[in-house]
């Protein structure tokens, strides 16, 4: 295990050869061939899968072997695991594919390349919207050229840019093909699952220009959220979204 944790493609060979068990587990709950993808050996990981690994195995977090490797960016693992079979768009446990967990853009293509759904979704939620958020300029690049939908919404009404709002250059790459933070659909004192209203989540997050939309429509902006904050509570570390929220009239 220490041979394919460590990249000793020769040595796991050996032991293979040797008769090591492939999927014996450690203390930690790993197998040889996870090891290896974590490392990133693919000559490791190749040799381990044709001895007979198991690639079913999951890890504490229920991520599988190709969503361990594409949220680590170990993009010629994810191609080995998928040459061996792996299902491109099977679901995690968050119901996230590999594809929402890909940690750069060369694990996306190779995702892509491999028929993963560019618009497959949990709640709404796609690839893009993820790599949006989390700043991952190349992966939006990646996502858009194999056309993702840039306009796509997610439960709570919000498309891509809304979630790479602080991301400038992710901003110009979504609206240079289109990309839009429209209103909601629903109405402005709507609350969503988790019983908050638009402006809530605006003041949530600082979004001035949000909350200012939100307030011409007629957004309450003294409504309380489900555990009772006000909207000047919930924008508490944002002071232009509470002195935009105090010249709309919002109280303590």
């Amino acid at each position: 295990m220490s041979a394919a944790f460590n990249g000793n493609a020769d040595r796991v060979r050996s032991l293979i050869a040797s008769g090591a068990a492939v999927n014996t587990k450690d203390s930690n709950g790993n197998t040889a061939l996870m090891c290896a993808v974590h490392n990133g050996n693919v000559d490791s990981v190749n040799a381990l899968i044709a001895a007979g690994a198991d690639m079913r195995v999951t890890d504490n977090n229920g991520l599988t072997l190709l969503m361990g490797a594409a949220v680590s960016g170990k993009a010629g693992c994810v191609k080995a695991l998928i040459d061996a079979g792996a299902d491109v768009n099977a679901n995690g446990p968050s119901g996230f594919t590999a594809l929402m967990w890909a940690g750069n853009a060369s694990c996306v293509r190779v995702l892509v390349h491999a028929h993963a759904n560019v618009n497959a979704s949990i709640d709404g939620y796609t690839a893009l919207m993820s790599a949006a958020r989390f700043g991952r300029a190349d992966c939006v690049r990646a996502l858009l050229a194999a056309h993702a939908n840039v306009n796509a919404r997610d439960c709570d009404d919000e498309t891509a840019i809304y979630y790479g709002r602080a991301f400038p250059d992710i901003v110009t790459a979504l609206e240079a093909v289109g990309g839009t933070n429209p209103m909601p659909r629903v109405g402005v004192h709507a609350r969503d699952g988790k019983g908050m209203t638009s402006l809530m989540k605006a003041a949530d997050a600082g979004d001035v220009d949000r909350i200012n939309a939100l307030v011409a429509k007629g957004a309450d902006v003294n409504a309380r959220g489900p555990n009772g904050q006000t909207v000047l509570e919930l924008a508490k570390d944002h002071p232009d979204a509470v002195a935009a929220l105090k010249a709309a009239g919002s109280k303590e």
